[in-house]
């Protein structure tokens, strides 16, 4: 039964390859390479996903080691970071490229890796910028799997990229990004790249795995690319390297084809003499790597100063007599006032991160406030303290001492108590959510919900956070609705919500928020609205909103105006 399905899957992906054109031995060589993947011990399924090394902290020695919780997968998983020399000292934002390890590998492949962008960057032969290597689950494909065991597609798409581009100076847009890999991560890059291409500007692969077992041939990299031509053609670069006698490259070859057909420039090598082999590929091509995309990527870009438009008070403190370092260090907020108009509402932000990272200086948090500034609005960004440093409710008492602190300035800022505004983006969402909803938050700090004219979770989760359910050690899978969940607090006297959620938003984020309206409109409140925004995800639902056109940016600006 295998076999026939590995045939199966086999026959279809090569027909998307090639049009539905008959090419047997070519079939016979995919349906080979394919079976080669099943049974070769470098990438049959040894032990579950739930085993495989996802914190790998053996990176190389000029990379930086970090972790982030996982949403999408229910798990803390490790990178590594490359930072340009300089990147301390400098005001620049660089452009960012992400390494996808082959089978078997985790974020140590920076120990691969990181040394060619070192020395390239040393030799001045390309310009400074920052290298990803996430780890993508030992045999994951850089899929999401239907049984939901592995996520690796959700994590880096929509979580570890929003979160590099709110935690370092990067270039936040498709000329600043770009992909890399070897083998499974080669094919991962290609399919991302072809799935993502306003994401991402170029992709550079050594012998790439375009057959995974249980690949969605309706997915794959070439029938992605068939897909979004338009969007690929002449705007993404691709570069592609394969051993002569690589069981890989039939399906390089057949892709190679495929972009061939479709008049879609892009670079095939085939190095004679050579097997599936890291260590010749390394030797030969990675320093041509490096130096290709650095062709495609945009220039480090000076961080603009503040327009003369936006006054900038940073750093302020909303807890200053507190005697915790730690508080100290982030109760903190940014104020973004406009100077050429009186603000007609202030919007108070909280950015994401599972409780567990981010900044209110990262860059959707600044490109938003920026934005909303210009429109008329002030904004204020705000830090809060974190988990594992703390537990719940110590980071919803900062939100809500925020808040407060915020409707005892506002009249000395901007002059219009009564329009407050809450709002923020998945942790930042709940946590807005939870002060709109929860009766003791703010009355802990002498307010009320009465003084605020609006609640707006952007893909907020409306349960009891995962962050909260592992600190009392319940599965973070697990969905629980208890006294720290805003669903648990429906109330008629909340003031205005405005829930938003992308339509490829985490699973069941679109289900719990769905539930909290109707839930709210159940008890008596008749000013709650909720909007699923088309063709967006976890990611793009927040990193587009500094963006003039933006829709998710256009429902705030008409909640807050009453347009």
């Amino acid at each position: 039964m295998i076999a026939v399905t590995v045939i199966l899957r086999t026959a279809c992906f090569t027909g998307n390859i090639l049009s539905m054109r008959c090419h047997p031995q070519l079939l016979l060589l995919l349906v080979a390479t394919l079976l080669f993947f099943v049974t070769h011990p470098a990438f049959a399924q040894r032990t579950p996903p739930s085993q495989w090394k996802w914190v790998d902290n053996n990176i190389a020695d000029d990379c930086q080691h970090h972790t982030l919780y996982s949403e999408a997968s229910g798990r803390d998983i490790g990178f590594s970071v490359y930072l340009p020399p300089g990147y301390e000292t400098s005001n620049q934002r660089y452009p960012v490229v992400y390494y996808l390890h082959g089978a078997g590998g985790s974020e140590s492949s920076s120990r691969e890796f990181a040394w060619a962008v070192k020395q390239a960057i040393a030799d001045k032969a390309i310009q400074p910028v920052i290298y990803v290597f996430p780890n993508g689950g030992q045999r994951s494909g850089y899929r999401d799997w239907d049984d939901g065991t592995v996520m690796t597609e959700s994590w880096i798409i929509q979580e570890l990229i929003p979160h590099i581009d709110s935690t370092f100076r990067t270039i936040a847009s498709r000329d600043g990004r770009a992909l890399c890999g070897w083998s499974m991560g080669g094919g991962g890059s290609l399919r991302f790249a072809m799935k993502y291409p306003n994401l991402f500007c170029a992709a550079a692969t050594m012998s790439a795995a375009l057959v995974m077992p249980g690949e969605d041939a309706n997915d794959s990299a070439a029938a992605n690319l068939r897909r979004n031509i338009d969007e690929i053609r002449d705007r993404v670069g691709i570069w592609m390297v394969v051993g002569e006698t690589d069981f890989l490259k039939p399906g390089n070859e057949a892709f190679a084809e495929a972009l061939t057909t479709l008049d879609v420039d892009h670079s095939l090598t085939i190095l004679p003499q050579t097997g599936h082999n890291l260590g010749q590929m390394s030797a030969k091509f990675h320093r041509d790597i490096v130096m290709m995309l650095d062709t495609h990527l945009a220039e480090p870009q000076a961080v603009a100063p503040e327009s003369d438009s936006i006054r900038l008070i940073q750093d302020e403190s909303y807890r200053p007599d507190t005697a915790d370092p730690y508080a100290r260090r982030r109760c903190k907020l940014d104020w973004y006032l406009p100077t050429d108009t009186a603000a007609t509402a202030t919007l108070v932000w909280f950015h994401g991160g599972s409780i567990r990272s981010g900044d209110k200086a990262g860059d959707i948090a600044v490109n938003l406030a920026r934005r909303f500034c210009h429109d008329g609005f002030a904004v204020v960004s705000v830090n809060y303290r974190l988990s594992p440093k703390v537990n719940y409710p110590v980071y919803l008492d900062d939100a809500a001492a925020a808040v407060a602190h915020v409707i005892g300035r506002v009249r000395e800022y901007v002059g219009e108590q009564s329009k407050v505004y809450v709002s923020g983006h998945s942790a930042g969402g709940y946590l807005a959510a939870m002060v709109g909803v929860h009766p003791d938050a703010l009355a802990k700090h002498g307010c009320s919900t009465d003084l605020l004219a609006g609640v707006i979770p952007v893909s907020g989760q409306m349960i009891t956070h995962s962050t909260v359910r592992a600190e009392r050690g319940i599965d973070r899978s697990r969905p629980v609705i208890d006294a720290a969940a805003p669903a648990y607090h429906v109330d008629d006297s909340a003031p205005p919500f405005l829930c938003i959620v992308g339509d490829d938003d985490l699973p069941a984020r679109s289900a719990e928020n769905r539930y909290f309206v109707a839930a709210m409109k159940a008890a008596g409140h008749a000013h709650i609205r909720f909007v699923e925004v088309p063709g967006r995800n976890h990611s793009t639902i927040a990193n587009q909103m500094g963006q003039p056109d933006d829709a998710v940016a256009r429902l705030i600006t008409r909640f807050m105006t009453g347009k």
